[in-house]
């Protein structure tokens, strides 16, 4: 027997509406029997879809991800299927913020709604960003429930790793690249930490090893300044070890990534006066 969807079928929600009743609203239906209907409930706890946004200013840097809000699953079903995406960013394209996949949510865990950085390298300011939310369960679809944040779009890199090699010379594994200054005022490296994960879980750099431009920035308060329009610095991650080998390890070269779940290395650094810290994401693997 096929399988019957009731769908729902929500417009656009002006925040200023629902002030009264804060950030948190929702979708619900009435009279479902009628095939299409439309029915906004500011109760989320009888909202088929609940949308609670974080209320406020939301400042999204690049290189980093950012939760606009949550939604719940008040379908009546274990779980259900919710995806967002965004339809209209304020005088820009709708491109230029991305969101991750939200997935399968199920009842009483709200899952996030979280952004990143899209088709832009440019500080955009503050713009009211605009979502739609789906959410399907095995006999009702909710669809084109929308909801705006305002985000602080600051997208344009401070920094950019250029090309990312791997050495293997004197039989140490090691991993170097170049940093690039892409910003328009000086930045200062005040510290680095090193995580390995995915393809290189069990791998590990010592950190006072990791230098920059010659330079280890865990030691005695050293930092190092990169200003616009300086030559690239060189980095270094000496002595790669894999845990219980008991000895340098040797890797295939590594390359930049922009995919932060799927990366095997991520180098964050920490910026004076800077608000966020910088996160470089490298693939690699071992030789």
């Amino acid at each position: 027997m096929a399988r019957t969807l009731n769908i729902v079928a929500v417009g656009l929600i002006v925040l200023g509406a629902v002030a009264m009743a804060g950030p948190t609203f929702g979708f619900s239906t009435i009279a479902a029997d009628r095939g299409v209907a439309t029915d906004v409930a500011n109760d989320q706890a009888n909202a088929l879809l609940g949308i609670d946004t974080v209320g406020g200013m939301v400042t999204l840097p690049n290189g980093d991800t950012r939760s606009v809000g949550t939604v719940s699953n008040n379908f009546g079903e274990d779980t259900i299927n919710v995806g967002a995406e965004v339809v209209n960013v304020e005088g820009a394209d709708a491109s230029v913020v991305e969101t991750k996949a939200v997935g399968e949510v199920s009842v009483g865990s709200p899952e996030e709604i979280v952004v990143t950085c899209g088709n832009t390298d440019e500080d955009l300011g503050e713009r009211n960003v605009t979502f739609a939310a789906t959410g399907e369960g095995s006999s009702v679809l909710v669809q084109s429930a929308s909801f705006t944040v305002p985000i602080e779009i600051q997208c344009k890199p401070v920094l950019s790793g250029l090309e990312g090699t791997a050495s293997t010379s004197g039989g140490s594994g090691k991993l170097n690249f170049n940093l690039n200054n892409t910003g328009n005022t000086d930045v200062t490296l005040v510290s680095a930490s090193i995580q390995t994960k995915n393809n290189l879980e069990n791998a590990y750099f010592t950190e006072d090893k990791v230098r920059f431009g010659g330079k280890s920035l865990n030691e005695d308060g050293t930092t190092v300044t990169l200003s616009p329009g300086d030559d690239p610095i060189a980095v270094e991650l000496q002595k790669f070890e894999r845990e219980n080998k008991g000895g340098p390890e040797k890797f295939s070269p590594g390359e930049f990534t922009t995919d932060a779940d799927n990366a095997d290395i991520v180098i964050t650094l920490d910026l004076a006066d800077q608000p966020n810290d910088v996160k470089l994401y490298l693939n690699a693997d071992y030789s």
